[in-house]
């Protein structure tokens, strides 16, 4: 008996412990967020990411802001790029976001060799700011890619980052579709940023081959296109000469990369 009352003691004191952590977390949390808003309201404030300026805005709720000033946004796509990108690189970017991959691809290679496309309309004047502060010009599309061209529904989230095809919940908009493999065809890429929320298994089904593209970096999304679909996603790109590289990557972020001459049309 007194063990048993021990025991449930000690788990009332764990649980009411973590919901009081939990309690001051999410104080600190707004209040750093609180904090930050009220200076950027104020003349001259910015917010920085490796050097890139990030113009404040609505878009950016808390969660995003949160990485942003840990400075953890895009963290782990930026170090792959920083390490795989070549000034000879032509970067076609599936998931724009906020622009600001695109943004860092551009600076690091040139606005003309960046290819950008985002299908969430609202995103578009903060993408077009985000290079007008960076200075910066790389080609905007706003629309998404797939096999052909047309319109599909894409499920518009308050956090930008979680919109998706797939995923529930949102606001549901109509947006247009482009031919991915038209786009290959016209930007003959030698690099692929993807990050579009679980698209990624479809996107890979458009096409038979990759052709000209050498570097892979992408965000897979098991959470919504399961663990087959994740296999399938690898199990393709491997029969295109893709090998997964252990050390860049991570569970969530992928960098893959094949030989230039398995890669040529």
């Amino acid at each position: 008996m007194k063990l048993q009352l021990r025991r449930l003691l000690t788990w009332r004191l764990v649980r009411w412990w973590n919901r009081t952590a939990a309690r001051r977390r999410l104080a600190r949390d707004v209040a750093r967020v609180t904090l930050a808003r009220i200076r950027l309201a104020l003349p001259g404030g910015r917010l920085q990411v490796a050097g890139i300026a990030i113009p404040r805005g609505r878009h950016l709720t808390r969660p995003i802001l949160l990485h942003v000033l840990d400075g953890t946004y895009e963290r782990e796509e930026l170090g792959i790029l920083q390490q795989v990108i070549a000034p000879d690189d032509v970067v076609l970017e599936l998931g724009s976001g906020i622009g600001f991959l695109a943004t860092y691809c551009a600076l690091a290679i040139g606005s003309d060799r960046v290819f950008t496309y985002e299908a969430n309309p609202a995103l578009e004047p903060h993408i077009r700011l985000m290079f007008e502060r960076n200075r910066v010009t790389p080609s905007l599309r706003m629309c998404m890619l797939g096999r052909d061209a047309g319109w599909a529904e894409l499920n518009v989230h308050r956090n930008f980052w979680a919109s998706s095809t797939l995923a529930a919940g949102g606001r549901t908009v109509r947006v247009p579709v482009q031919s991915f493999a038209g786009a290959l065809e016209a930007i003959r890429p030698t690099v692929l940023v993807v990050d579009i929320e679980g698209g990624e298994r479809e996107l890979f089904r458009t096409v038979d081959r990759l052709a000209g593209v050498r570097k892979i970096c992408m965000e897979v999304h098991p959470w919504i296109i399961g663990a087959d679909g994740v296999q399938e996603v690898r199990d393709r790109l491997e029969r295109d000469g893709f090998t997964r590289d252990p050390q860049l990557s991570s569970e969530r972020v992928w960098f893959l990369a094949r030989p230039p001459d398995r890669s040529d049309p």
